[in-house]
């Protein structure tokens, strides 16, 4: 059964919780249940939370030992790489227009 977002999601479920609502859906684990360990858990803790997908309880990112996603350095590499190599041809492009200026 297909539904959309709204079906699902709570309308007091904030924006950033979505994502953490997606990712419970997808998981297996009951969303209401485990949105409400997840957000005692921050209450008690201070700290940001997330899921553990294996186990479908909260835990705390630092505490185990999740500072970044692997995604976003993915990502960045890529972009640096790209962005590289069109500062590098615009600087060719550049150089090309100078000499011919001149001759």
């Amino acid at each position: 059964m297909i539904m959309s977002r709204k079906e699902w999601v709570k309308p007091n479920v904030k924006e950033k919780n979505i994502w953490l609502a997606q990712a419970t859906k997808n998981s297996g684990f009951d969303l209401q249940e485990t949105l409400v360990k997840v957000q005692a858990e921050h209450s008690e803790s201070g700290q940001l939370v997330g899921v553990d997908l294996n186990i479908g309880e909260p835990m705390v990112a630092a505490e185990a030992d999740i500072w970044d996603n692997y995604c976003v350095k993915k990502q960045l590499l890529h972009s640096c790489t790209v962005i590289a190599t069109n500062i590098h041809l615009v600087d060719e492009i550049m150089r090309a227009g100078m000499s011919s200026l001149k001759g």
